[in-house]
């Protein structure tokens, strides 16, 4: 018996492919694109006077906005960085100095941190010691697991249901347990370092501002939130930078969003940089606003950005140079041009060095980890909480869990739907009445695809593309309205 003919040239195949999660590669092209500090930062403007300015210890990075608050061990500021908006608080002893803006000059009640002596080039480090709790406080701990693919399981709306859930159990401190993992289109895992999933950042773009920019307005009392990272590669690398406190396992890797220029370098070169400063200034502004040095960002992002480190006691000091070991400089990326080109036995391994990829060991020297752990247990302790915090029984579990087993059985059952659209055919005899109940059939199948789809959109949009299921409905309702009888 014929099908309802629809010409249209979608196939359960090319369906069931778009619900595959594919793995963008690496364009043949090659090329460098200049880096870019951002011209607009450095300007002086009457605006940027009025800014307060937070020069951060280990990095001289400059966080500007406006101080809400100040105490003897803290400063809470809030700011716009690259059109994100953020709301930080940040420890004293993690401060160089303090500037202030016209507008609040001399309104403090707390006297300005002495500014920095500017031929100083050797500022400490940030303090990675615990913070203990007072005596007697008893410290509310919530711990929440984000396992799977990024964008798939590791997605907004379950990180917010559970920072609602940690803020019903009145959390003073969030731990989040970050371990990505990476598949490619048949569905295998991917063990090691994959170059060009810089594209992910446009998935990390929808959770960010859940920590930079909700929890700050939506928390009276501010938690404090903890990344402890045992794998964040692709996109997930993007998310433990917004926080100031991150901790790794000692296998752990951040990265993985190597080579931007190679992906995006294809074609016109001016619609390439701009292609690349898109991408970049939006990462940067996290990284502003977690306190780390942006240009670890290009380090990890891109492949000709030259990048070494000196750490003399409790200080660090970057340089956009090769490395001067008689000076004690350490190399952390090279040009990543002719004899400099990693191999792709390291570029798998993720031991070579055309970008960077943190391990937990580098992380530590660059004062970007505050400790590494292996065990729930020993980062309560180097968090001081091993006598004084309790893991509160939220639902952090069920939350995620419960959240990829929907998802899963949402795509299963997209796929069925689309099988059982192509498999709707006309009853004999086949006249005017057999094709519309066909078509009606039809409708009502994909308007089920449209329902689940709206459900999960944050993953199902682009593997599911709405408008294209759109398009199927209006023209099998044009068959109808063209049907003769």
């Amino acid at each position: 018996m014929p099908k309802v003919e629809c010409k249209d040239g979608w196939s359960i195949e090319r369906l069931a492919r778009l619900a595959g999660l594919a793995i963008v590669g690496l364009a043949a092209a090659t090329g460098g694109i200049a880096h870019a500090q951002g011209a607009s930062d450095s300007k002086t403007t009457a605006a940027a006077d009025e800014e307060d300015v937070l020069v951060m210890k280990g990095t001289n990075l400059e966080i500007r906005g406006t101080i809400l608050e100040e105490t003897d061990s803290k400063v809470r500021i809030k700011g716009v960085k690259y059109g994100i908006p953020f709301e930080t608080e940040y420890a004293k002893s993690d401060i160089l100095s303090i500037r202030r803006g016209k507008k609040t000059e001399g309104s403090s009640k707390t006297p300005a941190t002495p500014a920095a002596n500017p031929a100083d080039t050797k500022t400490p480090a940030r303090e990675t010691k615990p913070e203990p709790a007072a005596a007697g406080d008893q410290v509310r701990v919530y711990y929440a697991e984000l396992k799977g693919e990024f964008g798939t399981d590791i997605t907004q709306t379950p990180i917010r249901r559970a920072i609602k859930d940690a803020q019903d159990n009145k959390a003073d401190v969030i731990i989040f347990m970050l371990e990505n993992e990476i598949k490619m289109r048949d569905g295998s895992e991917v063990q090691n370092d994959v170059a060009g999933l810089f594209d992910q950042i446009f998935r990390a773009e929808a959770i960010t501002p859940i920590f930079v920019e909700e929890i700050p307005k939506q928390w009276p009392k501010q938690p404090k939130v903890v990344f402890w990272v045992k794998q964040a590669m692709g996109g997930a690398s993007l998310l433990p930078f917004v926080c100031p406190n991150i901790y790794m396992s000692s296998e752990a890797r951040i990265g993985g969003i190597g080579y931007l220029t190679e992906m995006i370098n294809r074609g016109d070169k001016v619609v390439a940089d701009k292609q690349y400063s898109l991408r970049l200034g939006h990462a940067r502004g996290w990284f502003i606003a977690g306190g780390y040095d942006p240009r670890l960002l290009h380090a990890m992002a891109v492949r000709d950005f030259v990048l070494s480190a000196k750490i003399t006691g409790d200080s660090i000091e970057y340089f956009e140079r090769m490395a001067d070991p008689l000076k004690g400089e350490i190399l952390l990326t090279d040009d990543g041009a002719g004899a400099n080109v990693d191999s792709m036995g390291d570029r798998v391994r993720a031991v070579g060095n055309d970008v960077l990829t943190l391990d937990s060991k580098t992380a530590r020297t660059l004062r970007i980890s505050k400790g590494t752990t292996d065990s729930l247990d020993d980062l309560m302790f180097q968090l001081g909480l091993d006598r004084t915090g309790k893991i509160i029984p939220g639902r952090s579990k069920q939350i995620m869990e419960g959240w990829s087993r929907d998802v899963a059985d949402a795509t299963k059952r997209l796929q069925a739907l689309w099988r059982e659209y192509n498999e709707v055919t006309v009853a004999e005899p086949g006249g005017f009445d057999e094709r519309s109940k066909a078509r009606s059939t039809q409708i009502a199948k994909l308007n089920q695809m449209l329902e689940l789809i709206r459900r999960y959109e944050e993953v199902l949009a682009d593997q599911f593309p709405e408008v294209q299921i759109r398009g199927l409905i209006d023209r099998i309702k044009f068959q109808q309205m063209s049907d003769n009888r």
